[in-house]
């Protein structure tokens, strides 16, 4: 069976950046459920596997599920989601969660914090064109979840520092043997 890395972390922490950095090495990327309305260029089973609610209550109660995420959006509620199965795939894997995904996962994985100074996320979200306002809401959304989070202990490595992706992959490919 493969490794199955789990990476969470604050809004513009580097999440994205390592997991491509991941698929680029071989790690082959879990692609997550959503019920969510599909936006405008998005792909059924490219971009997520887009369920309608129905779907996504039959398949929780079958047990399909590993873990889930809900949100409250303009447009109305809607659940992110993975499968049981791409944890125990035979080849290694990454997915992108947030705190309360990683604490509702019922499957083993190695879970990695990235918790990357505020002064850097800002900075960072700055770069990519993202709103004062946003930065702002992200991050105090973010204290929310990350608060209980560092109490609950459920990360197997926690990144506190700026480090390269390659740093980041050694330690990980070193600690998760």
């Amino acid at each position: 069976m493969g490794r199955c890395i789990v990476l969470v972390g604050n809004t513009a922490s580097g999440k994205t950046t390592l997991s491509q950095y991941l698929e680029d090495r071989g790690y082959r990327r879990i692609l997550t459920y959503t019920t969510r309305p599909m936006r405008k260029g998005e792909v059924d089973g490219v971009d997520y596997h887009f369920l309608s609610t129905e779907e996504f209550e039959s398949k929780l109660v079958d047990g399909f599920f590993a873990e889930f995420t809900f949100y409250n959006a303009k447009f109305g509620s809607c659940y992110y989601v993975s499968a049981v199965k791409d944890y125990h795939a035979k080849d290694n894997t990454v997915i992108v969660v947030n705190p309360i995904g990683v604490m509702s996962l019922t499957e083993p994985a190695y879970v990695v914090w990235l918790d990357i100074p505020e002064d850097v996320i800002i900075t960072r979200a700055l770069s990519r064109g993202d709103s004062e306002d946003e930065i702002r809401r992200r991050i105090r959304d973010d204290k929310l979840y990350f608060d209980n989070f560092e109490k609950s202990g459920l990360y197997n490595l926690r990144i506190v520092d700026i480090l390269s992706v390659e740093c980041i992959t050694k330690m990980i490919e070193k600690s998760a043997d």
